[in-house]
Parts: structure tokens; sequence; C-alpha cells
């Protein structure tokens, strides 16, 4: 199994730092098409920004990533490129995503960087520690930090455990 790995620099991540706006994506293969703004990432694909003081990732088995070019600005010699920016990231099959304090599990995920939101679906388990929130819809606003889980076929389940001071 050969990993492609892609350092895609030109996807804007809303920080001056060049460091700060790389976004590492690894998988099996890769085809991306600047033209249309959209590249696809196929098998074990990885993603993280590596100077995220969050330590966010995301795993699943697929990922669609939606960019939209920017603007010239004046700074920009005229051989340079104009940048790219990320506008969505879209994770399908055995989705993990993990932050310092939370581990999310579902079956599909759109994130949305303008907004920094996450959409969840179908078979959503979100772990804070020892406590975690199932149900089949969920939405996190990763800038808040502050998560909703909803499901159509039953109830939420939650398990929610105490912590003990240790005498």
């Amino acid at each position: 199994m050969i990993n492609f790995l892609a350092l895609l620099p030109v996807l804007s991540l809303a920080s001056a730092e060049p460091a700060q706006n790389t976004l590492r994506v690894v998988a099996d293969s890769m085809d991306c098409d600047q033209n249309q703004g959209v590249c696809i990432a196929t098998g074990n694909a990885f993603a993280e920004r590596p100077h995220d003081p969050e330590k966010r990732t995301i795993r699943a088995h697929k990922f669609t990533v939606y960019f939209s070019k920017s603007e010239k600005d004046q700074t920009q010699q005229k051989s340079e490129a104009p940048s790219t920016e990320l506008k969505e990231l879209h994770a399908d099959g055995s989705v993990v995503m993990t932050d310092r304090e939370n581990i999310i599990r579902c079956d599909r995920a759109i994130y949305r960087h303008s907004s920094e939101d996450v959409e969840l679906f179908d078979n959503v388990h979100l772990t804070q520690g020892e406590n975690q929130l199932n149900g089949s819809y969920g939405y996190a606003d990763l800038k808040s930090k502050k998560y909703r889980v909803t499901t159509k076929e039953d109830q939420v389940q939650g398990l929610f455990v105490k912590k003990t001071k240790a005498k």
C-alpha cells in the first residue's frame, strides 16, 4: 500500500503565517482538479493542520475537498498563482475526528471552514473523556465548542460519568 502525501499550503486556513496555512492530507490516492476546485482523497484518508493548537485531525475512507480561488492581491507578483481557500471538506466512511478534548465518530461529515462547524450524519458518537452522546445526526461548532446530537429513530442516548476526587 503506497501512501500519497500532499502538502497543500495553497489551501488558506485563515492565518497570515504560511506554516499555519498548511493542510496536510495523506491518502492511498488523490485526484485534484484546480479548475473545478476539488480534490478527492481515497483510501485511508487523513487530514490535519500541523500547527493547529487544538490538534484537530480527521480520518475517513474518502475526503472530497472543495476550494475556491481567491483574487490576486496587489502584493502578489504577476508570476504568482492566485491562492486558493478551503471551503468545505466532506468525509465519507468511518469518519473519526479528534481534537485535544473530543473524539467524534460518524459515517459522514461535512466541515465548513468559514464558520468552523461540522455536520455529522449517521451513527454519531461524541465522546469527551468518559462522557458520550449517541444519535443519528450531530452538529459541532468548533469555535464555541458547542455540540448537539439528535436522532430520527429513537432517543438520543447519553452516558455521563461523575468524576470522583482522589483521596
